[in-house]
Protein backbone atom coordinates (compact mmCIF):
# COMPACT_ATOMS: atom_id res chain seq x y z
CA UNK A 1 0.00 0.00 0.00
CA UNK A 2 1.49 3.09 -1.18
CA UNK A 3 0.87 6.87 0.58
CA UNK A 4 2.42 9.86 -0.51
CA UNK A 5 4.79 11.46 2.05
CA UNK A 6 3.72 14.58 2.44
CA UNK A 7 6.71 16.36 4.07
CA UNK A 8 9.25 15.01 1.58
CA UNK A 9 6.76 15.20 -1.31
CA UNK A 10 7.24 14.51 -4.43
CA UNK A 11 7.70 11.33 -2.58
CA UNK A 12 5.75 8.18 -1.66
CA UNK A 13 6.34 5.56 0.93
CA UNK A 14 4.82 1.95 1.53
CA UNK A 15 2.53 2.42 4.62
CA UNK A 16 0.75 -0.63 5.52
CA UNK A 17 -1.43 1.21 7.67
CA UNK A 18 -3.37 3.64 5.57
CA UNK A 19 -1.51 3.36 1.90
CA UNK A 20 -3.61 2.88 -1.14
CA UNK A 21 -3.44 -0.60 -2.43
CA UNK A 22 -0.59 -1.39 -5.00
CA UNK A 23 0.44 -4.23 -6.80
CA UNK A 24 3.28 -4.32 -9.12
CA UNK A 25 4.36 -7.84 -10.65
CA UNK A 26 7.93 -8.48 -11.27
CA UNK A 27 10.24 -10.78 -12.77
CA UNK A 28 14.14 -11.17 -12.98
CA UNK A 29 15.51 -11.58 -16.59
CA UNK A 30 19.15 -11.61 -16.03
CA UNK A 31 21.27 -11.52 -13.07
CA UNK A 32 24.94 -9.40 -13.46
CA UNK A 33 26.79 -11.04 -10.53
CA UNK A 34 29.86 -9.20 -10.76
CA UNK A 35 27.93 -5.48 -10.04
CA UNK A 36 25.47 -7.33 -7.86
CA UNK A 37 22.83 -6.13 -10.43
CA UNK A 38 19.39 -7.81 -11.54
CA UNK A 39 17.78 -6.50 -14.44
CA UNK A 40 13.74 -6.88 -13.78
CA UNK A 41 10.49 -6.51 -16.20
CA UNK A 42 8.08 -4.62 -14.19
CA UNK A 43 4.53 -4.71 -14.70
CA UNK A 44 2.37 -2.42 -12.48
CA UNK A 45 -1.09 -3.62 -11.67
CA UNK A 46 -2.79 -0.73 -10.16
CA UNK A 47 -1.52 2.91 -11.00
CA UNK A 48 -0.06 4.62 -8.18
CA UNK A 49 2.18 7.70 -8.13
CA UNK A 50 6.06 6.81 -8.31
CA UNK A 51 4.69 2.46 -7.32
CA UNK A 52 7.25 1.38 -9.57
CA UNK A 53 9.92 3.06 -7.89
CA UNK A 54 8.93 2.93 -4.50
CA UNK A 55 8.59 -0.45 -4.66
CA UNK A 56 11.84 -1.27 -6.04
CA UNK A 57 13.42 1.03 -3.33
CA UNK A 58 11.58 -0.42 -0.46
CA UNK A 59 12.50 -4.01 -0.67
CA UNK A 60 16.20 -2.43 -0.84
CA UNK A 61 16.43 -2.81 -5.05
CA UNK A 62 16.15 1.16 -5.99
CA UNK A 63 16.19 1.29 -9.74
CA UNK A 64 19.48 2.11 -11.66
CA UNK A 65 19.60 6.15 -12.28
CA UNK A 66 16.97 7.04 -9.46
CA UNK A 67 17.35 10.29 -7.95
CA UNK A 68 15.05 10.06 -5.81
CA UNK A 69 14.55 7.17 -4.01
CA UNK A 70 17.92 5.15 -5.07
CA UNK A 71 21.83 6.33 -4.16
CA UNK A 72 23.06 9.74 -5.77
CA UNK A 73 25.99 9.25 -7.56
CA UNK A 74 25.22 4.90 -9.44
CA UNK A 75 27.09 6.20 -12.77
CA UNK A 76 23.37 6.49 -14.79
CA UNK A 77 22.95 9.71 -16.24
CA UNK A 78 18.79 9.53 -15.68
CA UNK A 79 16.14 7.22 -14.20
CA UNK A 80 16.73 3.71 -16.05
CA UNK A 81 13.37 2.90 -15.87
CA UNK A 82 11.71 2.20 -19.43
CA UNK A 83 8.48 1.09 -20.40
CA UNK A 84 9.68 -0.61 -23.54
CA UNK A 85 5.17 -1.93 -23.78
CA UNK A 86 2.28 -0.05 -23.43
CA UNK A 87 -1.56 -1.76 -23.75
CA UNK A 88 -4.27 0.38 -23.27
CA UNK A 89 -7.86 0.91 -24.97
CA UNK A 90 -7.91 3.72 -27.47
CA UNK A 91 -10.14 6.74 -25.80
CA UNK A 92 -12.07 7.75 -29.37
CA UNK A 93 -12.52 3.81 -30.78
CA UNK A 94 -12.07 1.85 -27.85
CA UNK A 95 -10.22 -0.26 -29.69
CA UNK A 96 -7.18 -2.06 -28.23
CA UNK A 97 -4.03 -0.20 -28.56
CA UNK A 98 -0.32 -1.52 -27.91
CA UNK A 99 3.07 0.44 -28.22
CA UNK A 100 6.25 -0.47 -27.66
CA UNK A 101 9.61 1.24 -27.84
CA UNK A 102 13.43 0.14 -28.22
CA UNK A 103 15.78 2.02 -25.87
CA UNK A 104 17.02 5.09 -26.46
CA UNK A 105 20.93 6.26 -27.18
CA UNK A 106 20.83 7.09 -23.32
CA UNK A 107 19.81 3.47 -22.43
CA UNK A 108 22.12 2.10 -24.69
CA UNK A 109 24.93 4.28 -23.26
CA UNK A 110 24.38 2.83 -19.79
CA UNK A 111 23.95 -0.75 -21.10
CA UNK A 112 28.11 0.04 -22.40
CA UNK A 113 29.44 1.78 -19.16
CA UNK A 114 28.29 -0.96 -16.99
CA UNK A 115 29.29 -3.53 -19.63
CA UNK A 116 26.30 -5.05 -19.94
CA UNK A 117 25.66 -4.53 -24.00
CA UNK A 118 24.85 -7.51 -25.27
CA UNK A 119 24.58 -9.57 -21.92
CA UNK A 120 20.61 -9.09 -21.20
CA UNK A 121 17.73 -9.39 -23.77
CA UNK A 122 15.50 -6.88 -25.61
CA UNK A 123 12.28 -6.88 -24.12
CA UNK A 124 10.06 -6.67 -27.05
CA UNK A 125 8.63 -10.46 -26.48
CA UNK A 126 8.50 -9.80 -22.78
CA UNK A 127 5.27 -11.60 -21.51
CA UNK A 128 3.77 -11.16 -18.23
CA UNK A 129 1.06 -13.35 -16.54
CA UNK A 130 0.49 -14.99 -12.99
CA UNK A 131 2.53 -18.24 -13.78
CA UNK A 132 5.86 -16.32 -15.09
CA UNK A 133 5.85 -13.42 -12.53
CA UNK A 134 6.33 -12.19 -8.87
CA UNK A 135 3.78 -9.80 -6.96
CA UNK A 136 5.02 -7.48 -5.08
Amino acid sequence: PLLIDWPNRPRSAVNHAAGKPSRTRWRPLAYDAANDITRLALQPLTGRSHQLRVHLQAIGHPIIGDGLYGPAGDGAPRLMLHASHLQLTHPVTGEPLQVTARWDEAWQGVMAQFGWAGVFPELAGVEFSAANGQDS
